[in-house]
């Protein structure tokens, strides 16, 4: 009796041993979360870099239920706000990934100020987090961005055009109107040597 309690005692400590690398490797596992600003204007895409590293001097075997390796959280006041995986679907495959000793796994993908609900996000502060979605399920610490009620893309000031120069035309005097003007001199002119000659012939028959 007492080798078969040894026996079963001695199997336990053996599952165990296996056991214990897939679950404690959280511990050997770093995950970090970085974007490329801190500050963006509304509606600009915020671009997070997520590293997945294993930090212990020996291989640590990722373990994942589905296709799966990472996620993204934004949160804002400590209320999600954005998650990465939100609306996707993904294999349903369970598979696994080795990383060597300090070796890592990169993931990018941009946060483009919507929210789940489809909504534009309102202009703040948040807390971008990075997750890897192995059984360890490490997240990473948080990263503070702002978000400013700046358009994206927005000027300030408005421009002022160049004052442009119109040509104002010399007024001239229509053809007809000038056509009319001169057969009416040259009949007053001709009224006016007439008369003149008149009164010439009237002298004369007098004298």
């Amino acid at each position: 009796m007492l080798r078969f309690v040894s026996a079963i005692v001695g199997l336990t400590a053996l599952a165990c041993a296996f056991a214990v690398p897939a679950f404690a490797q959280g511990g050997d596992i770093q995950v970090t979360v970085q974007t490329d600003k801190t500050t963006y204007a509304l509606g600009e895409p915020v671009n997070i870099t997520v590293d997945v590293t294993n930090a212990s001097s020996s291989s640590v075997t990722l373990n994942y239920r589905s296709g799966q390796e990472y996620d993204i959280i934004v949160n804002k006041d400590g209320q999600e706000v954005w998650k990465w995986s939100t609306g996707k679907f993904f294999t349903q495959e369970l598979h696994s990934v080795t990383l060597a000793p300090g070796e890592s796994r990169t993931f990018q993908d941009s946060w483009t100020q919507i929210t789940n609900e489809g909504q534009p996000a309102m202009p703040g502060q948040y807390q971008v987090i990075g997750i890897s979605t192995a059984e360890q399920n490490v997240e990473s610490a948080p990263v503070t961005i702002t978000t400013t009620s700046e358009q994206a893309g927005q000027t300030t000031g408005t421009a002022t055009p160049a004052p442009t120069a119109t040509a104002t035309p010399n007024p001239t005097l229509p053809a007809s109107g000038g056509a009319q003007f001169g057969g009416t001199l040259l009949l007053v002119v001709a009224g006016a040597i007439a008369a003149l000659l008149g009164a010439g012939y009237l002298v004369r028959r007098k004298a």
